[in-house]
């Protein structure tokens, strides 16, 4: 089962508030999915969809689309609100622990935080110091500090900046400073800006890191602010990041793979290799023995988080290639239910893809 691959194609999508019987018919590839570990539910047709994120008690799907987030009712799949206010592309969504909070990001240059329950807007922080884009932010575990990554307007600096919860107060900012990249391109010059990407909370709260594209993962003391380490070095940007559930190890998505590393020393402990393009998203099972990883190869895979064994390759999508392609194809975003028996994968083909997991 190893390196099979599967390619799923629905013969219905179903339109979210809609519920109908879906049958799948497998196109290519051993084994059958019933063999395998993963079993289709559904294929909701929500284009421009950039995150997903379950509740924690699992009752319901944030999906952020273009300036707005729906959220599902995963009983039945239909829309139970949209939460509306923002005014460029939501670029994450996140559940507090408790799931009383939905936190969210986008490209306005604000973190939005939402009434779960109601989808009441609770408060709106708009990241100072000139910051334009905010790519990602994170609430801690006991929902007192809540973190954003964003790009600083004419600097192009990476911004990392604390918040308190409770009051939306800017505790601190750290600007990383990055060295810039420049591609030439049919004769012209081309700057790309680097930035943060990803931010996210270790399980216990104790530690904040940062995916940048200048291919390191930062952390700091989520107390104090101090950098505590850099893992460096990877294949090309850090385009994801996920913390282990009991925080020993943190897994980068990068250039065609994923690189594990122990936390506490910091040295990497293995490679998870085969993609054909850009990994852009990862995410641990809830009991820590599944690591998912998908990109731009439209390809969602399946890992053993112990071993590294490759578990299950489903081809979800197959993004166009060369000259003219357009970016962002593929997987863009992974969330596992809390009980770790469904997956859910946004894909650049305007559906969200679930699946049942099985037992590795």
């Amino acid at each position: 089962m190893g390196t099979a691959r599967t390619m799923i194609e629905p013969a219905e999508v179903i339109p979210v508030g809609i519920l109908v019987l879906v049958c799948f018919t497998l196109v290519l590839g051993t084994p059958t999915l019933a063999e395998g570990l993963l079993t289709p539910i559904v294929a909701l047709d929500l284009p421009n969809t950039s995150a997903l994120a379950f509740s924690p008690d699992g009752s319901t799907l944030a999906v952020a689309r273009g300036n707005e987030i729906h959220v599902l009712r995963c009983e039945d799949w239909g829309e139970l609100r949209r939460l509306v206010g923002h005014t460029g592309s939501v670029t994450s969504v996140t559940f507090s622990r408790s799931g009383t909070v939905l936190v969210s990001s986008s490209w306005d240059g604000t973190v939005r935080l939402w009434d779960a329950s109601t989808g009441e807007l609770r408060r709106e922080i708009g990241v100072s110091r000139g910051a334009s884009d905010v790519f990602s932010a994170a609430i801690s575990p006991d929902e007192q500090t809540l973190v954003s990554g964003a790009v600083e307007s004419g600097t192009g600096f990476a911004l990392v900046m604390w918040f308190d919860g409770a009051t939306g107060r800017l505790e601190r900012s750290k600007i990383v400073s990055l060295a810039r990249q420049t591609l030439v391109l049919g004769g012209g010059k081309t700057t790309l800006l680097n930035y943060v990407r990803s931010i996210q909370f270790s399980p216990d709260g104790s530690l904040v890191a940062g995916a940048f594209t200048d291919k390191a993962v930062r952390i700091w003391d989520a107390r104090s602010g101090d950098l505590a380490g850099t893992l460096a070095e990877h294949a090309g940007s850090v385009n994801a990041i996920a913390f282990s559930p009991d925080g020993t190890c943190l897994v980068a998505a990068t250039w065609r793979e994923a690189v594990v590393w122990d936390v506490a020393s910091g040295t990497p402990i293995r490679t998870l290799g085969g993609h054909r393009n850009e990994v852009r998203a990862t995410a641990y099972s809830p009991q820590g023995s599944v690591l998912a990883t998908g990109g731009y190869d439209g390809v969602l895979r399946l890992w053993d988080a112990g071993s590294g064994e490759l578990l299950e390759s489903v081809e979800v999508l197959r993004p166009k290639t060369g000259f003219g392609a357009p970016p962002d194809q593929g997987i863009l975003s992974i969330a596992f239910a809390p009980d770790g028996q469904m997956i859910a994968a946004a894909g650049s083909d305007g559906r969200v893809h679930v699946w049942k997991v099985g037992c590795p």
